[in-house]
């Protein structure tokens, strides 16, 4: 059922608006038919303003088109209808994208992180065997793991919406 805040949001020129020739009486009448919607009468109206006789709202329905002032505005009302469903529909569509795009961005983050624990496990093999007399571990390849583990945990605390600060990060570390 329509409601009065409708009539308030419509276009401004819109037929079922208030206009010059509606008096206040027959103004407060047409906006009682008018939001009674599918159950619209003459007679019902005649009773709600206090009317004995259905005469003199049946001549301000005749003499100022509320038939058609009424069809105009139930088309008006289908239509906004409709926009507001095709809208439900795109912002519910926009949501799943956005979880597509946020699980993709997990799964993503999460490869980086193993990739990152397994270039420091070798790095800590490397190490281990620097002691025995192995290679050292050179500054670019310490550099290379660490840059990828903040961009994995960068992703996925962009991801969920947080923002990790440095001992997040050292605890996220340990943890793996």
């Amino acid at each position: 059922m329509a409601t009065i805040g409708d009539l308030d949001h419509s276009p401004a020129d819109a037929p079922w608006r208030r206009n010059e020739n509606d008096t206040t009486a027959s103004w407060k009448a047409f906006k009682h038919y008018l939001l009674a919607g599918p159950t619209r009468s003459l007679v019902a109206t005649s009773v709600a303003m206090g009317h004995n006789n259905p005469r003199t709202v049946k001549g301000w329905s005749s003499k100022k088109k509320w038939v058609a002032r009424t069809e105009s505005y139930d088309v008006w009302l289908l239509e906004r209808g409709e926009r507001d469903k095709v809208q439900a529909e795109e912002i519910a569509e926009y949501g799943k994208d956005l979880q597509r795009i946020y699980t993709d961005t997990m799964k993503a983050s999460q490869v980086l992180l193993k990739l990152t624990i397994h270039q420091l496990a070798k790095m800590q093999e490397k190490i281990q065997a620097n002691k025995d007399g192995g290679p050292d571990v050179s500054l670019g390849e310490l550099t290379k793991a660490i840059t990828t583990a903040l961009r994995a945990i960068d992703t996925s605390s962009s991801a969920r919406g947080t923002l990790l600060g440095v001992d997040a990060i050292q605890d996220l570390l340990k943890a793996q």
